[in-house]
């Protein structure tokens, strides 16, 4: 689906013997093109003419500037596992590689890229092996609210499509009967009942509309948004396959509380370990102290910390030589002259 000529109105783009295309706001007037003899299609364009390909030999990207390139089969697997990100101007990427050595407890066979925290910084929907979707930080640090419970199948898709700011998560489930919309902290917001051959498509605006498309429907729910950038609307990010997101914003953090929020889990400990976790803003310091209930010091966890953006800081805290009570945490985190202090309570049990 794409607005080829600029007049407003996206053409949409279907077939199953016959390639065919349409206006989205007439679909039953539909142009015939090509006829299929192959699943594996693909449409470019270089304005005014419409190019079809058939993936075979060579793989057909097209840049975020609409520039075509051809990989080949080597090219074009690497290129399925990575997403690429431009901030304002500046690129970077992350590789399927680089989260599996991170999280070598789990496999992750899926990856794709969204600002989930609107914090101007790439964080990564990532789907692991047995279809359990995590929300990574740019850090490859889990995220709050993930993973999901409910087992997906790729690809994932977000975008703001409910006009509340922060982009949602679309999936469909592992057994193909539901259609999954998910808030930024892993909530589903809507299930729809689904066909198993009803393909997840992209995420779009259609008719002025955030709408989700499959194979044989179109979901429209609120009013269009502007995403300036922030969007994964199709299984490889865009109509281009060019797997990028494009972050054309910055945030100013002048104004918000430098702690969000801390806590440790499990909470009670009882297996020997367990994971201290700060969340921040723009902190230049993170210090968590350890005392016993008498007051005596236990241990200490410091980290530095120079990302102008949302922060998650974790230390895992060894107990397997403490005595089995409660424990208090002071969380201190500082920003030059700025300082936000909590105190968290702990138990042990051994």
């Amino acid at each position: 689906m794409y607005d080829l000529n600029g007049d407003g109105v996206n053409e949409v783009f279907g077939g199953k013997d016959s390639l065919w295309w349409a206006h989205s706001n007439n679909l039953t007037n539909r142009q015939y093109l090509f006829p299929l003899e192959s699943d594996s299609v693909f449409i470019g364009f270089e304005r005014p003419d419409i190019k079809i390909f058939l993936d075979s030999a060579y793989f057909v990207v097209y840049n975020t500037a609409g520039i075509p390139d051809s990989l080949s089969l080597e090219e074009w697997e690497n290129h399925q596992k990575r997403v690429f990100v431009s901030i304002n101007g500046i690129k970077d990427s992350i590789s399927l590689e680089e989260i599996n050595s991170k999280w070598t407890e789990k496999t992750f066979d899926y990856i794709a890229g969204i600002d989930i925290d609107l914090d101007a910084s790439l964080d990564m929907l990532a789907l692991s092996s047995d279809g359990f979707l995590y929300c990574l930080n740019s850090d490859f640090i889990l995220m709050a609210g993930f993973p999901l419970d409910i087992q997906l199948q790729p690809p994932i898709l977000s975008r703001d499509l409910l006009d509340d700011s922060h982009p949602e998560i679309v999936g469909k489930s592992a057994d193909s009967t539901s259609l999954y919309v998910f808030n930024y902290q892993g909530r589903i917001q809507y299930q729809f009942a689904s066909r198993k051959d009803d393909e997840l498509v992209a995420v779009e605006n259609i008719d002025e509309k955030n709408s989700i498309l499959t194979r044989f429907s179109i979901y429209q729910l609120e009013n269009s948004t502007e995403t300036k950038g922030n969007e994964w609307a199709f299984e490889h990010g865009d109509w281009g396959r060019g797997r990028t997101v494009s972050l054309n914003y910055s945030v100013d953090f002048s104004g918000e509380n430098l702690l969000t929020r801390a806590y440790c889990y499990p909470n009670p400990i009882r297996n020997n370990s367990g994971t201290l976790r700060v969340e921040s803003v723009n902190a230049e310091k993170i210090e968590v102290r350890l005392y016993d209930l008498a007051g005596y010091f236990v241990d200490t966890f410091t980290k530095d910390s120079f990302t102008s953006e949302n922060q998650i800081s974790e230390w895992g805290w060894d107990v397997s030589d403490v005595e089995s009570g409660v424990y208090f945490a002071n969380v201190t985190v500082v920003n030059g002259e700025k300082s936000e202090t909590t105190i968290l309570k702990i138990a042990v049990i051994q």
